[in-house]
């Protein structure tokens, strides 16, 4: 409570995924060898076991474990061939990626990029020109990645228009109901479309985030304070994080909460805020399912 540090997190998994699963067509611990031993074949940089589920409160839950491929300094381009690669596999296994875009690649990019059963997407770009902005723009716009658990996006820097609506576009997709996969969502940039991020923030897809972060130095808290207090409410909310939200208090974040508790929404939340929070705030969450903290840890995917 209040300023208080802490490393662990309370376990609290036990969530519902809106669409059922497929059961792979080999055995994980097979698909995990497989895929182990082509990594070389793919030229990533490093790679990791992520399992299905973790110990850490609020993490994804995803279908099955999974290789998590990580590459630095790429193109639009070369992501997009390395994605290709792993959708084209024979044995089917899923996958996600974590990648740092640097450079430009081919000036043109296919309309469609299929990246079924990728799961975790990891996405940063620093200080990229414009011809790279207009590469990655065309990339998440060309993305059909319907299998997505988790995607993290982090954009240096002042952000375009037009990149940030390929960012929503992608966490935004035209599924039919009850088929949305992605629970866990976390984005630092500046929201040059202030109505991209309202409108990402209510609609159907976002409605099935149980992690939530945001991490931007503009102002969209009145944004983010109507996405909690009306509409649909984020109702499967179970994790929040805010930071640097211009002029958000931890008294305005609380009363917020407690309106979307008194509509209905009432399930257990844990929030956490960059600022510190004075002991009034945290006995007015006294029986309240609201757990308000100061962010000390940034959730991780990948």
């Amino acid at each position: 409570m209040g300023n208080r540090k802490s490393n662990k997190r309370e376990t609290m998994t036990n969530y519902d995924m809106s669409k059922p699963w497929t059961k792979p067509r080999q055995s994980e611990s097979h698909r995990l060898r497989e895929r182990t031993a082509m990594q070389s074949a793919y030229s990533f940089q490093s790679y990791g076991i992520e399992p299905a589920t973790s110990s850490i409160a609020f993490s994804p839950i995803y279908p099955a474990a999974f290789v998590n491929f990580t590459t630095q300094s790429v193109s639009p381009e070369k992501l997009r061939n390395k994605i290709s690669e792993l959708r084209d596999d024979e044995d089917g296994a899923y996958y996600g990626i974590v990648a740092t875009v640097t450079k430009p690649g081919a000036t043109t990019m296919p309309a469609t990029v299929h990246a079924q059963r990728l799961l975790s997407f990891v996405l940063h770009a620093d200080k990229i020109d414009e011809a790279t902005r207009l590469q990655m723009a065309a990339l998440l716009n060309a993305m059909q990645a319907r299998d997505l658990v988790s995607v993290e996006i982090s954009l240096a820097g002042r952000s375009i228009g037009y990149i940030e609506s390929a960012v929503f576009r992608l966490l935004n997709p035209k599924l039919p109901v009850g088929s949305h996969t992605l629970t866990h969502v976390s984005l630092c940039m500046s929201f040059a479309s202030k109505k991209g991020l309202r409108t990402y923030l209510t609609s159907m897809s976002a409605s099935y985030l149980v992690s939530l972060e945001l991490q931007t130095n503009v102002d969209v808290k009145p944004i983010v304070l109507e996405a909690l207090s009306s509409g649909h409410m984020l109702p499967r909310l179970q994790y929040l994080c805010l930071r640097k939200i211009k002029g958000l208090t931890p008294r305005e974040l609380l009363d917020a909460l407690r309106l979307r508790h008194d509509n209905g929404r009432t399930n257990p939340l844990h929030a956490e805020i960059d600022k510190d929070i004075d002991d009034d705030i945290c006995k007015d969450t006294r029986g309240l399912p609201i757990k308000l903290e100061k962010a000390c840890i940034r959730m991780k995917f990948h």
